[in-house]
């Protein structure tokens, strides 16, 4: 019976110590710090698995032209509502001109 409560003893001790640790290791460690290769082992040994990669798009280069990445952030009501400026356009025009399209059939 002593020899199970001096590891219960000692077990709680080492769980005290690492999370005093753990403590310390996030103070040091925020969000959006690089991470070197020895602080990956040191939070490999302690199960601390997460970690995440991305990418941030600084431009956009599409035949010739280079775009900001705003670009990519349009929504389908934007390209909803381009699309139907461009057909009233065609509508107008083709009334105009007196030449029947599709566009201009209701």
């Amino acid at each position: 019976m002593t020899i199970k409560v001096m590891t219960v003893e000692k077990k709680l001790a080492y769980d005290k110590k690492l999370c005093s640790l753990l403590d310390e290791y996030r103070q040091l460690i925020k969000k959006g710090d690089k991470v070197g290769s020895s602080e990956v082992a040191l939070l490999a040994k302690l199960g601390i698995r997460y970690f995440s990669y991305g990418l941030v798009v600084l431009s956009v280069y599409d035949n010739g032209s280079v775009f900001s990445p705003n670009v990519l952030n349009s929504i389908e009501n934007d390209l909803i509502g381009k699309f139907t400026t461009g057909v009233s356009v065609v509508a107008s025009l083709s009334l105009a001109l007196s030449y029947p399209t599709l566009a201009v059939v209701p």
